[in-house]
């Protein structure tokens, strides 16, 4: 993710493993990262346990001798077609089609996706930049892909631009701040895009692809960067694009694919659909697959991969929050190692078409993980961090703290 300001408009750059900020000249300040550093150096445990047992020595970390490696070669460039627009996701099938886990296979993948984070943080610049602009004066030219809840969207280089905004989905209604419209509400709900492909890429799941995606924070907007794919209206053969008046599951080796994802992410199948031409799906009626043309398949919309929190019991609470299903997510780290029970991902939606004894069902399990999560999770952690925060102070007390332990009246 890249975060800039009106007065720090370039990245964040490594400088002997500390973040600095670039200046415009091309050097780097690195008086930024003095605070951590600081702080590693007056709490080393932080980094390591002094009182561990030492480790045995297992030789060095890599197999390959370092010195008689080759220099890894660079990430072929994007294609471009006639009109000179990057073919990301050919560069990264390409690039994840080789089967040995080489040090170059990664340094290849790792330059491919610098190059994409660099490309979107150029052009996510100049959108921001322009959005006050009336379309016939922009540079680059919003553009009509279907969808209203991602916002303004806009297609340059390959790349899907993103602006998080709220939108008006009824006559009075807005889609993340119901009664008023709420911009930051929006851009929460697009970070779960975000959230959502990163526990993609950790499942262990062959055959199943997903684009290169990035968020750039700036100047106080937020736009969700996503490399185009091989798709169109045709090859859409699971779930739902248009709010789920229609609804696919036509594909059974994706359907599959689906089943083993839910499967490790403790989702559960549902009827998603109208009354007569309903579908049973395991994950949000909103997300989709396709069969791209290329063959391969595809999956993409992760804003509600997983499913919501409940929400709020009370009336004065919940009109604060109408629609916070729609961007309080239960995380992926929760559902998959600390909590055992299947979640329907559209449990207080719409998109729910199961009998309403079931529905029931469905929304009952959530508010459970909720307050399992809560009333349990979250205070026995605290309490585990608070002990180790004073054990550490306690070892290694801060310089004030030391001073008063020699004298109580200083």
């Amino acid at each position: 993710r890249h975060t800039s300001t009106p007065d720090a408009a370039l990245p964040t750059a490594l400088v002997c493993g500390r973040s600095a900020e670039v200046r415009e000249d091309g050097s780097a300040d690195e008086g930024a990262a003095d605070g951590a550093q600081q702080l590693l150096y007056e709490y080393p445990e932080m980094v390591f346990d002094e009182d561990a047992p030492p480790e045995e020595d297992h030789g060095p970390l890599y197999v390959d001798s370092i010195k008689d490696a080759p220099p890894p070669s660079p990430a072929p460039p994007p294609a471009c077609d006639a009109s000179g627009t990057k073919d990301w996701n050919g560069a990264l099938q390409t690039i994840l089609s080789i089967k040995e886990d080489t040090n170059d296979k990664y340094y290849q993948l790792w330059s491919l996706i610098s190059d994409f984070n660099a490309t979107a943080l150029l052009y996510a610049s100049v959108i921001v930049g322009e959005l006050s602009f009336p379309p016939s004066r922009k540079t680059i030219k919003p553009a009509h892909v279907g969808g209203t809840a991602g916002g303004d969207k806009f297609v340059v280089q390959g790349i899907l631009f993103k602006v998080a905004r709220d939108v008006e989905v009824c006559a009075g209604t807005w889609m993340y701040g119901g009664d008023r419209r709420r911009d930051d509400l929006a851009m929460k709900a697009a970070a779960k895009e975000l959230t959502g492909i990163g526990a993609l890429w950790t499942l262990d799941l062959d055959g199943l692809s997903a684009p290169l995606m990035t968020i750039v924070d700036y100047k106080g907007f937020r736009v969700l960067a996503v490399s185009l794919l091989p798709i169109d209206k045709s090859t859409l053969i699971y779930g739902s694009s248009d709010g789920g008046l229609s609804v696919h599951n036509s594909d059974p080796e994706f359907d599959h694919l689906m089943q083993a994802l839910a499967a490790q992410l403790h989702l559960k199948a549902h009827l998603v659909g109208p009354p007569n031409a309903q579908q049973m799906l395991h994950v949000a009626g909103d997300m989709e697959g396709h069969k791209g043309l290329d063959g391969r398949y595809y999956l993409l919309d992760f804003a509600r991969l997983m499913p919501p929190e409940a929400p709020p019991s009370s009336k004065e609470e919940l009109e604060q929050a109408p629609r916070c299903m729609f961007y309080r997510l239960l995380r992926p780290e929760f559902l998959r190692f600390h909590y055992d029970r299947e979640l329907c991902a559209d449990a207080f939606t719409m998109f729910d078409g199961g009998p309403p004894e079931v529905q029931r069902e469905h929304r009952s399990g959530v508010r459970h993980a909720t307050e399992y999560l809560h009333e349990c999770m979250v205070p026995e952690y605290a309490a585990v961090l608070s002990a180790r925060l004073k054990a550490l102070i306690a070892r290694h007390p801060p310089p004030s703290a030391a001073a008063e332990l020699k004298d109580p009246h200083a």
